[in-house]
């Protein structure tokens, strides 16, 4: 089972600042970008027991306009970072080939390496949630998902995310 996944996501903010000690204001210009890919691919191994591993990338931009030219004023910046990641999964797929919704559940651990202009770190996430499959035609289908994701050195935090995907199947679940 494969299962391949993209996002694009940009933003534009027109913001005014104000400048307190002559209360003056000023615009200027913030934008973001996000670009992630993934992949995950699975061996059947068992009645949807399945083994496979992820690879992802995901990029980050932020840029800020300059306001007016002056000493007390921000000026323009830009930074961008990067992040890498790759581990195993295992997934237990529920139905049969004829089965139109195939709920399931997985785990995974990823190896998250981050870098930008300033820093460079890698961190281990523990991944579980479940979801479903929806088939489209018999061996295509899209996957909806909810995962709980535990980072290594985070205390008190809790970390939610939505998936969504693309699924090919070239094999049959349980007749």
């Amino acid at each position: 089972m494969y299962n391949f996944a993209a996002a694009y996501f940009y933003s534009r903010q027109k913001m005014t600042g104000l400048i307190w000690w002559d209360e003056t204001s000023y615009e200027y210009t913030y934008t973001t970008t996000i670009f992630a890919a993934g992949a995950s691919w699975n061996y059947l191994i068992n009645n949807g027991l399945t083994l496979g591993g992820n690879v992802g990338f995901i990029t980050i931009g932020t840029s800020r306009s300059r306001g007016p030219d002056s000493y007390y004023y921000y000026s323009d910046y830009s930074n961008s970072s990067t992040m890498t990641l790759i581990g195993p999964r295992i997934a237990q797929y529920f139905g049969n080939k004829n089965s139109k919704i195939m709920p399931f559940v997985a785990g995974e651990m990823d190896i998250i390496t981050s870098s930008s202009e300033l820093f460079s770190r890698s961190e281990t996430i523990f991944r579980i949630g479940g979801g479903a499959v929806i088939k489209l035609v018999p061996n295509v289908g899209i996957s909806l998902g909810l995962d709980y994701l535990k980072v290594e050195d985070q205390e008190n935090t809790v970390n939610i995310m939505g998936t969504m995907g693309l699924v090919c199947m070239p094999f049959d679940l349980k007749k």
